[in-house]
């Protein structure tokens, strides 16, 4: 007899047992398909990191130096060329053109970040020169004596054999005065050309190096300031200085700040003029004119006649000068240069 009761779906053990395990392949499957791709992902992470790593590796080695790496080698490359023109960037020079006579050199490192600027004495940029002592400091530059030469790579910049020298360091880096650096290029020039007329300190090189000028010159004995006051103040020594300006005048240049500490007395006991920062030049048309130098002599004493009196102590002023007769005092020793300063302490 048939049942009048509605078929159920059988629901056994069977089938549930069937579908717990569809779940947990799927799951298992799906497990594993997120750790291949973990790992993949992971393994081109590495691989990229690894790659990046090595290529910086790479790149240190040959752009910069390793940690506690100083600098191996020296490199001097000729900045400015012998023949290079100069006519005063920021000075009256009429016209005037100086001409370098030999190179100037920028002084670096196979480091480039070997610190250069912030020692005015770093080994690099004296070259193997020794600073003995402090001559003077002022506000743009400090002069020492040295010994030795200054090495460079293939380049030795030097003094006459035997004799020590005096080096200048302009005291201010060039930075954002853009003259500045061609300012300390035209005093290298100018006093090379004044060297030649006998009326500065020869200049025997000159570099580039932490952004800071460094000029090896002639040794000077002292400068007027420091002489004993019985030479400074004897009439001869003011005749000889006088007849330095007027040389300097004779070839066009008139030194714009002239004092006791701007005059020097070289080893042979002959008055030479130092810094050449602020110089002016005649035009070529009046360099023979004795009355107009004589003008422009007479108005560089007034303008600093306060500052040479106390030079000099010079009594009555300027106005017991006569011009042109002192340039012959100007070539004579007027000081005794003792012997052995060169080594004095």
């Amino acid at each position: 007899m048939a049942s009048n009761e509605p078929l159920l779906p059988r629901h056994n053990a069977h089938t549930n047992i069937h579908k717990e395990t569809q779940w947990f392949y799927r799951t298992m499957l799906t497990s594993f398909l997120f750790s291949i791709v973990f790992i993949f992902t992971s393994y081109i992470v590495y691989s990229i990191r690894g790659f990046s790593k090595y290529a910086l590796n790479i790149a240190n080695d040959v752009f910069l130096p390793p940690p506690n790496y100083t600098y191996k080698h020296v490199i001097a490359t000729e900045k400015i060329a012998k023949g290079q023109i100069y006519t005063g960037i920021d000075m009256d020079w009429h016209g005037f053109e100086c001409t370098l006579q030999f190179p100037i050199y920028e002084i670096t490192t196979d480091n480039p970040k070997e610190n250069l600027r912030d020692n005015l004495q770093h080994p690099v940029c004296m070259g193997g020169l020794v600073w003995e002592k402090t001559l003077g400091e002022g506000m743009y530059g400090s002069v020492g004596r040295v010994k030795g030469h200054a090495t460079f790579g293939n380049v030795t910049i030097s003094s006459p054999v035997g004799k020590k020298a005096a080096l200048k360091i302009t005291s201010i880096a060039a930075g954002s005065d853009i003259n500045y650096v061609e300012e300390m290029e035209e005093e290298v020039c100018v006093q090379t050309y004044l060297a030649g007329h006998d009326i500065a300190p020869h200049v025997h090189g000159a570099w580039m190096c932490g952004g800071r000028m460094y000029m090896l010159m002639e040794l000077m004995y002292s400068d007027i300031q420091s002489l004993p006051e019985t030479d400074k103040h004897a009439p001869r020594t003011r005749k000889a200085v006088m007849g330095v300006y007027e040389r300097g005048l004779d070839v066009g240049m008139y030194q714009h700040d002239p004092h006791g500490g701007n005059v020097a007395i070289d080893l042979e006991g002959r008055v030479k003029l130092i810094d050449f920062g602020l110089v002016h030049f005649l035009s070529k048309g009046v360099w023979h004119n004795d009355e107009i130098k004589k003008d422009k002599l007479k108005s560089l004493v007034q303008y600093s006649e306060h500052v040479m009196r106390n030079d000099f102590n010079l009594q009555g002023g300027w106005g017991e000068y006569v011009y042109g007769s002192s340039r012959h005092v100007s070539y004579e020793s007027i000081v005794t240069v003792p012997e052995g300063v060169e080594d004095k302490p």
